[in-house]
């Protein structure tokens, strides 16, 4: 056989076996707007071999995840060192110290000219709380914004105030992506479908876009998909609430 016929036929296995590659990559655009939902796969996808593998390709919503809701959105403060004492409520959102300062002195400016500063603390990443003379702050109530400011549940008296604790204005540390048709991937000593996993690392209400660099791609579990589920979880495996805001998912499937 010649070099020139050789080289040919060299080509053209070459052009088959791209083509079959190129038929064998699958790429889905999922959506939502709650964070945990199915896809109906029609008519289900058939995979002939077992070294069939997917990777999140992008992910896309807003960072609506509230860090104040009904569980600690209380402000309860005294303006006569404790005599009687008045309480605000937080509507529930996504707060930074910035924002928790602005609402309860925006609330007690309706009554008192008078303002409590609620103030981040960067060398120690707790928070103080500059409390006016005979004035005091009530942080044993229910539902206290007190644990999320770094502090225990104590009364707190005129003056400068420091958090013994970190602040824990960041309820969510990680978004955990979960995918129905992945094996082979852990979660501490736990095998959990979990796809991709990244911190939402931009302000409240602004725009997510996480696109892997590197991609991971794990083993599908079935020959047969006929739906894909996908939800989103924490840290610590509690769903993670996006308010309704949309969430889109594309993921590829490919053989090796």
């Amino acid at each position: 056989m010649s070099v020139a016929i050789s080289n040919i036929l060299l080509e053209k296995l070459d052009k088959i076996i791209t083509n079959t590659r190129r038929e064998a990559d699958f790429s889905f655009v999922l959506s939502s707007n709650t964070s945990d939902f199915t896809t109906d796969i029609s008519p289900p996808l058939q995979l002939k071999s077992d070294r069939w593998v997917v990777g999140l390709i992008d992910f896309a919503s807003y960072n609506s995840i509230y860090n104040i809701t009904a569980a600690n959105n209380i402000f309860t403060y005294s303006s006569n060192n404790g005599s009687t004492w008045n309480t605000l409520t937080l509507a529930p959102g996504a707060y930074e110290i910035t924002d928790i300062n602005t609402t309860v002195q925006m609330i007690m400016s309706l009554v008192t000219t008078t303002k409590i500063d609620i103030l981040a603390n960067s060398t120690t990443l707790g928070s103080v709380i500059i409390v006016p003379t005979n004035y005091k702050v009530d942080f044993t109530v229910g539902n206290s914004i007190a644990a999320t400011l770094g502090f225990d549940p104590v009364v707190l008296s005129a003056g400068y105030n420091y958090s013994p604790h970190d602040v824990d204005i960041l309820t969510v540390n990680s978004i955990l992506v979960n995918c129905s048709i992945i094996k082979n991937s852990y979660v501490k000593n736990s095998q959990q479908p979990v796809i991709y996993s990244f911190f939402p690392n931009v302000r409240p209400g602004a725009k997510i876009i996480e696109s892997p660099k590197n991609i991971v791609y794990l083993p599908i579990s079935s020959d047969t998909i006929s739906s894909i589920k996908i939800w989103l979880t924490d840290q610590a495996g509690n769903k993670v609430d996006f308010r309704g805001q949309e969430i889109t998912i594309r993921l590829q499937i490919k053989s090796l």
